[in-house]
């Protein structure tokens, strides 16, 4: 029968760094890889950040020819920005109504340290316009609020916005901190959500229907009230 004898030698202090730098190395691509995938949950939209809002004039124009409304999904011109500012999702437009309804995402603290702001203690942070090349401002908007982990959520409803020649439409952030009056115009932000004439696909409607209450549940409206200044 064969004999196992221990020979004695220990292993060399080469072998050992070897062994040591490969646990080490498992260990940081392991680490990368658990940042990667909580960073990416956190990342990720709201049930109530991307269904479609249903506000009195979606409604109406639902309930007055269901057959006939059509909701149409916009290019995402904003899904690969990633500046923990401000990120525009899921565009989506009703033409029978110029209706558009997208969500912002934006870090609360990334924009507190950059702007040197102070949460007002009732109300909004932020307030929003829509504009186009022209130069014609969308202050009117209903929105719904949310929050996942260290990001704000709204899902903004514009209504009544010509897309004819309007060249694009940019939303544009205004901070009411320290305001008492109208919001002066040196906004904090702006993201594209709309080029005339891009491509759109027609969006799955079916499973996202009013239901018996009507409009959404906690809808808020809001007017944006501001004067344009010279830098």
């Amino acid at each position: 029968m064969d004999r196992l004898e221990y020979s004695g030698k220990k292993p060399g202090a080469g072998r050992i760094i070897k062994e040591i730098l490969k646990g080490m190395i498992l260990a940081i691509v392991v680490l990368m890889v658990g940042l990667m995938f909580y960073r990416s949950c956190q990342m990720t939209e709201t049930k109530a950040s991307k269904r479609f809002v249903w506000n009195e004039e979606a409604l109406g124009a639902y309930t007055a020819a269901p057959e006939e409304f059509e909701v149409l999904e916009l290019r995402d011109y904003n899904t690969y920005k990633v500046d923990d500012i401000f990120t525009a999702l899921s565009p989506r437009y009703v033409p029978a109504i110029g209706q558009f309804q997208f969500s912002l995402r934006y870090n609360t603290k990334a924009i507190k340290t950059k702007y040197g702001l102070i949460e007002p203690s009732d109300g909004e942070l932020f307030v929003f316009a829509l504009r186009d090349a022209n130069g014609r401002y969308y202050t009117d908007y209903d929105f719904i609020s949310d929050s996942h982990d260290m990001y704000e959520y709204r899902r903004l409803v514009f209504t009544g916005v010509e897309t004819k020649d309007c060249g694009k439409l940019t939303l544009f952030a205004f901070c009411t901190a320290d305001e008492t009056g109208p919001i002066k115009a040196n906004y904090c932000d702006s993201v594209d959500i709309y080029v005339e004439n891009d491509a759109t696909r027609r969006y799955n409607i079916s499973k996202e229907l009013p239901g018996g209450t009507g409009v959404s549940p906690a809808l808020e409206s809001y007017t944006t009230v501001f004067i344009e200044t010279e830098d």
